[in-house]
């Protein structure tokens, strides 16, 4: 009987409103809903109000993809708000509307809905099932929409959801099921709130793949944060102050990319197996923090990393130890530190390092030589701005000028030698850099020789237990 009552009463509500809007729809002709230009197969709804959109005689039907409220008040959606009989609205834009509520339901009867815009209102109520009706929205954008967390399974029932956007909404937390129920979610946009922990929030999300937490104020990735978000591709954090860090995604896992600049990161946080199972990450940006020194073999793990960014610490030394063992590192940025040499470390060779910046540092002198032989696919050395002197700097220019490296150093200050002392300083350095592979043709032969005598031996090997098969 009171569920009788209760839609009764909602259908009295609704022929108030309409009644209202119709008195004002004659009073002013401000509030109307009309058809964009032709082929735009847009809607507008201009100064509307919660009940415009049905006491409205503008019919909104197949030629209605998007609506547009523009200039509206929609202070408090209730339920069955947009539930228009025969619309196709695919993208509903409802930025700056004014909206402080909505209850659960508002947006039934968008049954064809996959774009939702709420960003720039004052939402401080979202009832448990405010989404509901609307299951096919795969993208929902609340920049700048709210002015309270978000509360336990808020987003239930967007099932189809890929993307959702909460940036710049001074979110203090998340509780622990704010995303559950939804499967789908590829990419989570968190950046400029005011978040202190995740609390366990995220676990649910099994598909996420880009996961942007900058410009927030976390300290701590706690093991269970992140624990099973295997199919993570990009992970943001950079602009926090993080202090522990335990990337906890599962194996195996995908991420490609991890973002911890300007985020307070000091030499304790960077030991040992921090960044313990990332096998797939490629790109990783340690920039813009405090990290004094790098312990040998700390990114041991990272076999398939490719840039390594730590410009802008106060590293005092640069190892080619540090770095050794990853097969497809390309390129290294230690600028903007306090390097006074670099040292020629470790075993294996960075086989396919092709650039290196080392500028802006407190370096004295570069071991030319040493280093080609480290590196012998290397391409471009940038030592602008370091403290190495005259005879130093012409020493290794003309070396560069001498070898397949492209070398951006601070020449201007030195007097230039003649054409005599060039031919000198080249034909010795010549004699030196014989021995060393700088050659990327070379590269390739000797990989093509030893290929071939791979082939050969197997040959060989495929020849003698045929022969001994047939004696047999």
């Amino acid at each position: 009987m009171s569920q009788q009552r209760k839609v009764e009463k909602t259908g009295l509500l609704w022929a108030l409103l309409a009644l209202v809007q119709l008195t004002r729809a004659q009073q002013s002709p401000f509030t109307n809903c009309k058809y964009a230009e032709r082929g735009s197969l847009t809607a507008i709804c201009t100064n509307a109000t919660v009940s415009t959109f049905h006491a409205t005689i503008y019919n909104f039907d197949h030629l209605d993809e998007t609506l547009i409220c523009s200039g509206c008040t929609l202070t408090h959606l209730i339920t069955g708000t947009f539930d228009i009989g025969g619309n196709r609205i695919q993208v509903l834009d409802l930025a700056n509307s004014a909206i402080e509520t909505i209850e659960a339901h508002a947006f039934t009867g968008l049954i064809f809905m996959e774009k939702l815009y709420l960003s720039n209102n004052s939402i401080h109520h979202l009832e448990r099932g405010a989404f509901h009706g609307a299951r096919k929205v795969k993208k929902l954008y609340m920049n700048q929409a709210l002015t309270a967390p978000l509360p336990p399974f808020v987003f239930h029932g967007l099932l189809l959801l890929t993307d959702l956007l909460l940036q710049n909404n001074s979110l203090p937390l998340l509780e622990t099921q704010t995303f559950e129920g939804l499967p789908n979610l590829r990419n989570l946009d968190l950046r400029f709130n005011s978040l202190r922990e995740l609390n366990n929030s995220l676990n649910s999300l099994r598909n996420l793949e880009v996961l942007l937490l900058s410009n927030n104020q976390l300290a701590k990735i706690s093991p269970t944060d992140l624990h099973g978000l295997s199919k993570l591709l990009k992970v943001d954090l950079s602009h926090n102050f993080i202090s522990t860090l335990n990337l906890n995604l599962g194996q195996p896992n995908s991420l490609k990319k991890l973002n911890l600049s300007n985020s307070h990161v000091g030499s304790d946080l960077i030991k040992l197996g921090v960044f313990h199972g990332l096998y797939s990450l490629e790109i990783l940006d340690l920039s813009l923090n405090w990290i004094v020194t790098l312990p040998k073999q700390v990114f041991q793990e990272l076999h398939s990393l490719r840039e390594a960014i730590l410009s802008h610490n106060a590293l005092t030394e640069f190892a080619t130890g540090s770095f050794s063992g990853l097969p497809y590192l390309r390129f290294i940025n230690v600028s903007h530190n306090k390097i006074k040499r670099a040292f020629i470390t470790g075993k294996l060779q960075l086989h396919n390092l092709q650039v290196l910046d080392l500028s802006t540092n407190n370096m004295v002198d570069f071991d030319l030589l040493a280093f080609l032989r480290q590196a012998p696919l290397i391409s471009k050395v940038d030592l602008r701005d370091n403290m190495i002197s005259c005879p130093k700097l012409r020493r290794i220019t003309t070396g560069f000028k001498n070898s397949s490296v492209q070398a951006a150093t601070d020449p201007m200050n030195c007097s230039e030698l003649d054409a005599g002392e060039e031919d000198e300083l080249l034909k010795e350095i010549s004699e030196e850099l014989n021995n060393v592979p700088t050659s990327k043709t070379g590269i390739i032969a000797l990989k093509i020789t030893m290929l071939l005598v791979v082939i050969v031996l197997i040959g060989l090997l495929v020849y003698v237990q045929f022969f001994i098969l047939n004696r047999r």
